[in-house]
């Protein structure tokens, strides 16, 4: 199985070059180095976390245990949908904490005030989600959870017992955090990923290093995993699965 698996080996080789200029890559070495093939976003995180085992610096790379909520600049259409609501915000009233109080006990008396007050509410679950942007859920999308925990909130207000208000903002919370944490294990997950491959890796240039021929048995053995572990690992890498030796010829 010696030099079948090339993405593995050319991190390896890059982690080399990285080594040689002064533990550091910039982005256009990194380009140049795997052309005429382009990295997937997978790939540039495996690649990022295992240069940075390697102490080895990789221009423009945030890691993913640093960056847990990453910030990235707003998509076009998040910028226009923005423009488009927030001009539209401008013709709701804002009312006070006092204001929303007492909408709140009126609905909760079972008035019908639920548009009222969903609209008045819109100004600040907006503000709170804008506290969630630049991260993989767009910014419309944000809105849009947000405002849908509100509404169910606002249909819940019987269960409240006092600061109604406060009482649906934390609903609107509850539901931009988890989709927080949700972005969160994405990102935990690619770093173990990545730690698997770095000692796949490891173990491969051990195997290199005494000279044999090995299978992927022989890897699957090394890294204590059964063939479906390791076939979805280097699946997740863009490495074509070697098929199982047949060890009866």
């Amino acid at each position: 199985m010696t030099n079948k698996l090339k993405f593995l080996q050319k991190m390896d080789e890059l982690k080399d070059i990285g080594i040689k200029s002064g533990f550091q890559l910039t982005k256009k070495q990194v380009d140049e180095f795997f052309k005429p093939d382009f990295l997937n976003e997978e790939q540039m995180v495996l690649l990022g976390e295992y240069l940075k085992v390697k102490k080895i610096h990789l221009e423009g790379y945030v890691s993913v245990e640093e960056n847990v909520t990453p910030l990235r600049p707003l998509e076009p259409e998040e910028i226009s949908f923005q423009q488009l609501y927030e001009e539209e915000l401008k013709a709701v009233k804002i009312c006070s904490t006092d204001e929303l109080e007492k909408l709140c006990e009126r609905a909760k008396m079972g008035e019908e005030v639920t548009s009222v007050l969903s609209e008045a509410f819109l100004p600040l679950v907006y503000k709170e989600a804008l506290r969630y942007q630049g991260g993989t859920v767009l910014l419309g999308d944000l809105v849009q959870e947000a405002n849908l925990a509100m509404i169910l909130a606002i249909g819940e207000l019987s269960l409240a017992k006092s600061n109604l208000w406060e009482f649906i903002m934390q609903k609107v919370r509850f539901t931009l955090d988890s989709i927080a944490e949700g972005e969160k294990d994405l990102n935990l997950e690619a770093r173990k990923v990545a730690m698997k491959l770095n000692q796949l890796l490891d173990l491969m240039d051990v195997l290199n290093k005494d000279g044999v021929d090995y299978t992927i048995e022989d890897i699957a053995d090394g890294m204590e995993m059964d063939l479906a572990e390791l076939g979805e690992l280097l699946r997740i890498a863009g490495e074509e699965v070697p098929e199982e030796e047949n060890q009866d010829e």
